[in-house]
């Protein structure tokens, strides 16, 4: 888009990933060790599955002001069906536009890209009225239910198409050719 740029995620942004993990944006999320080593070998096991094609760890980058931004993976790409994302975590102070931009980007990668018709439900904590009040302000994602402690979300292909132009018309999830 515009505002943000993602890539895949490399070696040398592990300790970018450690520092988001091991910062207060983190709360929802899996908790990790504070030992970085085990960081950087959580990231030589995601590289078999890269390898794979089951998942990419993407670089959230603001083109605008040049910083990384944050992190987000996009899950189930071996899927013919379907895909899923989660794992998205910012950097406090952060351009709200920016994770906007990076969720439409996700979508787009699976619906345009991998040709997918349905994002599997994905789970948000109950208790993360941050990102609650995200899906609700994009409204792509339709609550499909609940289990334990999450709620779960589901985006169509239709539901993206059609609301990707008002998001557009509001300066977000230009996407760029």
């Amino acid at each position: 888009t515009k505002n943000v740029k993602i890539e895949p995620l490399r070696h040398e942004d592990v300790e970018f990933l450690f520092e988001l993990r091991s910062g207060a944006r983190s709360k929802f999320m899996k908790s990790i060790s504070p030992n970085i080593n085990d960081q950087y070998a959580y990231f030589g096991e995601y590289l078999k599955r890269y390898i794979n094609e089951t998942e990419i760890y993407y670089l959230i980058t603001d083109k605008i002001t040049g910083v990384r931004a944050g992190v987000v993976r996009l899950t189930e790409i071996d899927n013919d069906v379907t895909f899923c994302w989660e794992s998205l975590v910012t950097k406090i102070g952060t351009r709200a536009v920016v994770a906007i931009d990076a969720i439409c980007l996700i979508y787009h990668a699976g619906f345009k890209i991998l040709g997918r018709k349905n994002c599997s439900p994905f789970r948000v904590p109950k208790q993360n009225d941050r990102v609650i009040k995200l899906h609700e302000i994009m409204g792509l994602a339709d609550r499909v239910g609940d289990k334990d402690d999450y709620w779960l979300y589901h985006v169509t292909e239709e539901s993206y198409v059609s609301g990707i132009g008002r998001l557009s018309r509001m300066g977000f999830g230009n996407i760029l050719q």
